[in-house]
């Protein structure tokens, strides 16, 4: 199936992928920690194989709502922390979707361009999922972007404002709100208008709450 991305969007993927490369890293084995004797080049990452988290990592990313802090995630993670998360967050592999959930939400730790493009990226590129595991993976993405993007969020995120679950609805608000920026107001008014379900509704309005706020 093809997806349509806006320019601006594809334009995101590229430095993502860009972002990653520039890390170049993925973990070749299991070590206590992500270290540079133990990196594969950018190309293995197309080889899902290739991913193998430390196993310390691996349980701190697993627990349940749960989200580690940078003072846990720094030493496991080693020079390019954002780069790795990506890594793990993005990957086709057999990984724990546990895992890949909390490396997602992890991201909002470390806000830079490369990171914000590439929770943009995974945002276009799910706009489309409906259900299952991939539909918790955009939330993820979602709110971590809306933590993290500013104003360059907005646009990513506001069509899922019309998204037909209810949960992710109540993210795309919560998100927009978060975002601190005066673009997104107008586009939550506009949804509340004709918003019918309670839980969306409260999300709407505690985030207009939160920009008008934000901007006093």
């Amino acid at each position: 199936m093809t997806i349509l991305r806006p320019r601006r969007l594809v334009r995101a993927t590229t430095v993502a992928v860009t972002a990653i490369a520039c890390a170049g890293l993925v973990w070749a084995t299991s070590p206590a920690r992500f270290d540079s004797d133990d990196l594969l080049p950018i190309e293995d990452l197309l080889d899902p194989t290739a991913i193998t988290p430390p196993d310390e990592l691996r349980d701190l990313l697993g627990g349940i709502d749960f989200v580690p802090a940078p003072a846990q995630l720094d030493p496991l993670l080693g020079d390019s922390p954002a780069g790795a998360l990506i890594g793990l967050a993005t990957a086709d592999a057999d990984m724990d979707p546990g895992v890949r959930l909390r490396a997602f939400r992890a991201l909002e730790h470390y806000p830079d361009a490369a990171t914000t493009a590439a929770l943009a990226a995974t945002v276009a590129n799910k706009l489309s999922v409906r259900a299952g595991v991939e539909l918790l993976y955009l939330r993820a993405a979602v709110r971590s972007l809306g933590t993290i993007g500013g104003d360059a969020a907005v646009e990513p995120i506001s069509p899922l404002l019309n998204h037909d679950s209810v949960d992710m609805r109540a993210d795309a608000a919560t998100a927009l709100g978060a975002t601190g920026s005066k673009a997104a107001t107008p586009l939550l008014y506009d949804r509340l208008g004709i918003e019918t379900d309670e839980m969306v509704r409260l999300a709407l309005s505690n985030a207009i709450r939160r920009l008008d706020d934000n901007q006093q």
